[in-house]
């Protein structure tokens, strides 16, 4: 999904920055067309099963992770867990890289087995709420709301400057969707693709250094 949602942003953009009608056309038309097929799977199976189609029922031995199997009734107990960690910790958070060694001992977990190894809150969003309190979500916040306008206003450069706009945009929305159900925390090793992508926003690749 996060991939898809990458690519109707990606069209979308870049037909309503394009300079000829039928760009635009494609731009609106593309998202539509993306958007009536979601909607008719999400008719099809129940609105209420969406989770469970996506990440199994009851049992955790339906989606394999890189940490083993979790249901969906699995991610929505861990996801209970990052809100109650938020709550009782909302100015600070409990630090970077400190769920998997935190979580078992201050809010079990009774779906998931407790010999898997829970790095983070399987929610970008709850995971930087639970690293570093409400005040860092809100700056994690405000700081994809900066990119995209930045982003925004570079799509009407021309030449490169352009394409690397387009695509960083489409990629903050493929790993944010992606990141509505898992995610790659913080302080993780590969977190640092997210902060090239934000830099790469601020390169101005018009002038010589």
């Amino acid at each position: 999904m996060g991939g898809v949602a990458g690519l109707a942003v990606f069209a979308a953009l870049w037909g309503f920055s394009g300079q000829h009608r039928w760009q635009r056309v494609l731009g609106i038309a593309v998202p539509l067309l993306i958007l009536a097929g979601a909607a008719s799977a999400i008719t099809l199976m129940g609105a209420s099963n969406i989770g469970q189609v996506l990440y199994g029922g009851a049992t955790e031995s339906s989606v394999e992770t890189v940490v083993g199997a979790i249901s969906f009734r699995g991610r929505v107990e861990i996801w209970s867990r990052a809100v109650r960690t938020i709550l009782d910790f909302p100015f600070t958070g409990r630090g970077l890289g400190t769920f998997r060694q935190v979580t078992p001992l201050l809010y079990p977990l009774f779906l998931v087995s407790p010999g898997k190894d829970i790095a983070h809150a399987h929610s970008v969003f709850l995971q930087v709420g639970v690293d570093l309190g409400l005040p860092g979500l809100v700056g994690y916040v405000a700081l994809l709301l900066v990119a995209a306008g930045l982003s925004l206003k570079k799509q009407r450069a021309e030449g490169l400057e352009r394409w690397i706009a387009l695509g960083v945009a489409s990629a903050l929305t493929g790993y944010h969707v992606y990141g509505l159900a898992d995610t790659l925390a913080l302080g993780s090793k590969p977190s640092f693709l997210f902060w090239w992508l934000i830099a790469l926003l601020c390169v101005d690749v018009g002038e010589r250094t």
